[in-house]
């Protein structure tokens, strides 16, 4: 119980960071700043990035504000399960069926979650703010001879708002993808714990050994 239960004590700890939701804030106002900006250009600046701009408040704001956090992330999942695996093999080869299980178990976890879940997907969203910025584009001259940049702003706004709910909820559903396979090599560990210390007090292994 000690080993399992903080354990889950961490993902709900990371689950309550993920609703914090800190990289889409910054992703959201990150979008809003460089419409707001769009917004003053002229309209031959606009001409000029008409082909890279769309793709820039889509694409590339959503990377620059969340990549750090993934790699840290990824490399840390992966540092964890290795540590595991290594510690057993090295310090007792006869746990050898522990570790392939880890890695059978993995796989099996990774393709019932891929079949019993949907993953959620923002493309409506982003299809939404596309058409809204093909339509400011469109008008930009209407916009700016009636002053409606400030009601422009407010309704990417919304669209932009609607687009982070959903990326949220596909980062939640990845969260908890990478929490399955994730809770597989702890739960072996714990099998391989109870194992372990029943053969110590047998006296088939050693301590050293076993630790």
């Amino acid at each position: 119980a000690m080993h399992v239960v903080p354990w889950f004590m961490l993902h709900f700890a990371t689950l309550l960071k993920a609703r914090t939701n800190l990289t889409g804030h910054a992703r959201k106002h990150l979008r809003r700043s460089i419409f707001r900006r769009y917004m003053n250009f002229s309209e031959s600046s606009m001409s000029r990035v008409a082909g890279t701009f769309e793709y820039t408040l889509e694409t590339e704001a959503g990377i620059l504000a969340g990549g750090v956090f993934q790699l840290f992330e990824l490399f840390s999942a992966f540092v964890d399960i290795g540590i595991n695996l290594t510690f057993i093999l090295i310090k007792n080869p006869r746990a050898v069926p522990f570790v392939l299980s880890v890695c059978g178990l993995m796989i099996v976890s990774a393709s019932i979650r891929h079949a019993c879940a949907t993953k959620p997907s923002a493309k409506a969203e982003f299809s939404q703010m596309s058409r809204f910025l093909k339509e400011a584009w469109a008008k930009i001259g209407l916009i700016h001879a009636f002053w409606m940049r400030p009601a422009m702003n407010d309704r990417f706004a919304e669209v932009a708002h609607s687009l982070e709910d959903k990326l949220l909820q596909h980062h939640i559903f990845v969260l908890q993808s990478r929490f399955v396979l994730q809770s597989v090599p702890v739960i072996i560990f714990g099998l391989y714990l109870i194992y372990g210390s029943h053969r110590v007090l047998t006296g088939d292994i050693g301590v050293g050994t076993f630790l």
